[in-house]
């Protein structure tokens, strides 16, 4: 049996190769790993790839097979390839010896240069202190369902180097379920990585976002989600964005909805896929097309708005120094360099992201109700409480209603409560985590467990105690998970609960209840279900209810109306004072109207319409004169917006010059008042 020895000299620093350094020996044209051995009578094999410890030289290496069935890989420990000799030499001469140098010396150079990713930092975290079993959902397509594309070859090769304690087993996506797991590496310790590779040809991103999502995505309990998509779609044309570019928005954000409702608190990294050659036929052949290019133009944008990380795959075959039409085995799938590329990109940012000190994106929270008034709060139903409007400062924080709750005994629990999600709701929440905020303010002197709040479905209860008290508001939230069968939610608010003297108090401002872990402010928040509306309409509108004939306006008089066609606020009375409109109480701001319809007249002179107020003019006073015609005519006016007092009458003055027998039509005379502030 022949036996050749591994001669490290294709890599080339102070101390042969960089510490840290991954070799791996594969049969010549694949990733099928050889036996190697530290004798030369290969009786004692070693792991395969082997790890340049710290601070040492690399030990003599042999195998079986002739050097040129070998390759050769070299791998830094960042993950960066710094060598793939196929078939593996043995010699090199002195003038390769300068490039090597070089290219050991830019990798020294780029620490860094591959961007951490957060999201990464959950597994990674379970990876480096062996605290627990990890798992990795990738939902994908054909570029990753082969054991010779990048995700097999990254858990076969970079992975699987850097953590040999780890065994390392992947499952394929087969129809409705995965199918049985392959053990990639067995490991030296007792955790297990399992990578859930949801491959599916042909697949875009919307996949699993149907009935296979539990299966694919939520079952594995991930601690990362990879998303890998873009390939597939209709061809159309060669604009920036064509209609198949501006679905794949669609494709995402219908999986992204399902990450958000199902695994709220799972990071999430999009894969910017490989360029493709030849899709539009206009490019020169073997360079690439744009195609991919404008897609992750939209992609990433959407990626970043999620809270996502991204690893872009496709500058990277675009930087190589490799033709892009070698990197492909057709015109869109990578063939075994452009595959272990992927892998060595993916790998470099999981390794960068191992130094990564933050949580990485995760799916915020969605507004589904919310209480933002004391009449929002009086809508509740009470429990042994009163419900009072607050308007002294210091007891609301927003606006100057809060809405005080004041336990209406000494006995007893005392709080208001509300259905938040009916029957029909339900079924969109089951199973999936919802949070009830309430910020409120606890006098220090009120009942020990002033301030609780809770979340109750017909399945189960959750509560939260209420510990902040004193001066100032403070936000009081309680996250539950809907029961799997649950048929209502209904969220309650204390005020006390046990007997308590004097009575206990809580000051509350405002409420929401949103779906996912986190509390969101109504303030600060658009409100999808109950979207702000403008203040209810004040004022009224008053006629008269029969034609006043004969009637004698000669010298001007105010106009009577005995009837009213609608009065929010008792601003008319059809009997007392019947020719006023008054302001009431709390208005500060009006608009007024009149019209009068006429006719019988004989004199040719002129018809005058004001609105007076108080009996007297004003600044900006409604006048209007018009030349009177014999026989019928009209005459309108308005004013413009006015400052009034509570109290403050207003009055349409009509005068028709000469004639002391006209007919005031009561279909066409009407007087109106609006509030405006």
């Amino acid at each position: 049996m022949a036996r050749y020895n591994y001669i490290p000299n294709r890599v080339i620093d102070t101390n042969g190769i960089s510490d840290g350094a991954s070799i791996f020996f594969y049969l010549s044209g694949t990733t099928t790993k050889i036996s190697i051995y530290s004798t030369d009578d290969l009786s004692t094999p070693i792991a395969n790839p082997h790890i340049v410890p710290a601070g040492a030289e690399v030990i003599p290496i042999y195998f079986a097979q002739d050097p040129e069935d070998i390759r050769v890989r070299v791998v830094s420990d960042r993950g960066e390839v710094i060598s793939d000799d196929d078939p593996y030499d043995d010699f090199v001469t002195g003038s390769e010896l300068g490039p090597i140098q070089d290219a050991i010396d830019a990798l020294q150079g780029s620490v860094g240069s591959a961007i951490a990713l957060g999201q990464f930092n959950r597994i990674l975290s379970k990876l480096d202190s062996q605290s627990a079993d990890a798992n990795l959902v990738i939902l994908t397509d054909s570029t990753g369902d082969e054991t010779s594309e990048w995700i097999y070859l990254l858990f076969s090769g970079s992975v699987a180097a850097a953590y040999p304690e780890w065994t390392i087993k992947i499952l394929y996506w087969s129809e409705s379920s995965y199918a049985a797991a392959t053990t990639i590496q067995t490991g030296t310790g007792t955790r297990t990585l399992t990578v859930w590779a949801a491959a599916v040809a042909g697949s875009i991103a919307n996949r699993f976002a149907g009935t296979d999502f539990t299966a694919a995505v939520v079952t594995p309990t991930p601690d990362a989600v990879m998303l890998s998509y873009g390939h597939n779609a209709d061809i159309q044309g060669v604009g920036p964005y064509t209609s198949a570019t501006i679905r794949q928005l669609s494709w995402f954000n219908a999986i992204a909805d399902r990450l958000d409702k199902g695994l709220p608190n799972v990071p999430v990294v999009m894969i910017g896929q490989n360029p493709t050659i030849n899709n539009n036929g206009s490019n020169p052949a073997g360079t690439d097309d744009g195609f991919m290019r404008r897609r992750l133009e939209l992609l990433f944008p959407l990626a970043a708005r999620r809270g996502w990380g991204v690893i872009n795959v496709h500058d990277a075959f675009l930087q190589s120094s490799t033709p892009l039409a070698n990197l492909l085995v057709d015109s869109t799938h990578p063939n075994a360099a452009g595959s272990q590329l992927w892998a060595d990109v993916v790998w470099g940012v999981m390794r960068a992201s191992r130094g990564a000190q933050d949580a990485g994106g995760v799916v915020p929270g969605r507004l589904m109700k919310a209480w933002r008034s004391y009449a929002d709060f009086n809508t509740w139903s009470k429990g042994n409480i009163t419900l009072t409007q607050q308007t002294t400062a210091g007891r609301f924080e927003t606006r100057p209603d809060a809405a005080t709750a004041t336990i209406t005994s000494t006995a007893g629990l005392g709080y208001i409560y509300i259905t938040a999600a009916s029957a029909a709701d339900m079924p969109a929440l089951r199973g999936r985590y919802v949070t009830f905020a309430v910020w409120m303010h606890i006098p220090v002197a009120s009942e020990t467990n002033a301030g609780r709040i809770e979340i109750v479905d017909s399945g189960s209860t959750t509560v939260s105690q209420g510990p902040v008290r004193g001066d100032g508001f403070a936000v009081f939230t309680v996250t539950h998970l809907v029961d799997a069968a649950a048929t209502s939610l209904v969220v309650n608010v204390y005020s006390a609960e046990a007997a308590f003297s004097p009575a206990s108090v809580v000051d509350i401002d405002r409420a929401s209840l949103s779906l996912g872990l986190d509390p969101i402010d109504p303030i600060t928040a658009e409100d999808p279900v109950a979207a702000p509306t403008l203040p209810p309409f004040r004022g009224a509108l008053v006629k008269k209810n029969a034609d006043q004939t004969t009637a004698n306006y000669a010298g001007g008089a105010n106009v009577a109306w005995d009837a009213e066609v609608y009065d929010t606020d008792a601003f008319h009375d059809n009997v007392t004072n019947n020719t006023r409109l008054t302001v009431p109480s709390g208005v500060t701001k009006v608009r007024l109207s009149a019209q009068v319809r006429y006719s019988n007249g004989t004199n040719n002179e002129f018809a005058a319409l004001a609105i007076n107020k108080n009996g007297a003019g004003y600044d900006g006073q409604a006048y209007q004169v018009v030349a009177s015609p014999t026989g019928a005519g009209s005459v309108s006016v308005g004013t413009g917006v006015l400052t009034v007092t509570a109290g403050d009458y207003f009055e349409a003055n009509f005068q028709m010059q000469a004639d002391t027998s006209i007919t005031v039509a009561a279909g066409l005379s009407w007087f109106s008042i609006e509030v405006v502030e």
